[in-house]
């Protein structure tokens, strides 16, 4: 199994678990998490607004030009340098199904106040999520595959954000060795 990265990158569909996966492999490695949406969105109590691309650039390059980094996100076009730096790029491709139901019921918990995310997801949001959820497997998929290919040492592709458990394990004590080795 690969050394423990200190660069990962992790991409999926919309509901394919890239945000929980990102956190759950950022507390265990210690490792600080962005989110491409925070990039490209700026974050207002009314509304979210769109970045302009050099803003969003910027900030890409701030969060690239540091030692260690988890970055995740359906964004792609834009992230070739991410992808070049990543020690590590992990695909999350659940079914379509899979995604769907995810996408819904996270609607449902953070209206219902049990879960926080970015936003207020709208019932337009909820649509456009589940639009993008159908037309990804048909459009996004064959660009994200196209610009990984350089990249496959160092991709895994996983339909299900559990199969990275194995990863996580092998890296967690692999990160525990060398803060050993540091503390003699």
């Amino acid at each position: 199994m690969a050394r423990c990265p200190g660069k990962i990158h992790i991409i999926g569909s919309v509901g394919s678990g890239k945000t929980w996966l990102a956190g759950q492999a950022a507390e265990r490695l210690s490792l600080p998490h962005y989110q491409t949406d925070n990039m490209v969105w700026m974050r207002t109590a009314r509304a979210d607004i769109r970045n302009p691309d050099e803003i969003r650039s910027a900030i890409l390059q701030s969060v690239l030009s540091q030692k260690k980094w988890i970055i995740e996100g359906v964004h792609h076009r834009w992230l070739s340098e991410s992808f070049r730096q990543a020690d590590v790029i992990i695909y999350l491709d659940p079914p379509a199904s899979k995604r769907r139901n995810r996408i819904i019921s996270r609607f449902f918990r953070q209206r219902l106040g049990l879960e926080t995310g970015n936003y207020k997801q709208s019932l337009w949001d909820l649509l456009q999520l589940l639009r993008w959820n159908r037309e990804f497997d048909g459009q996004s998929r064959p660009d994200i595959m196209s610009l990984l290919q350089p990249y496959e040492h160092k991709l895994i592709v996983l339909d299900d954000s559990s199969g990275l458990e194995p990863y996580l394990t092998e890296w967690t004590a692999q990160a525990e060795v060398r803060l050993e080795a540091a503390g003699d």
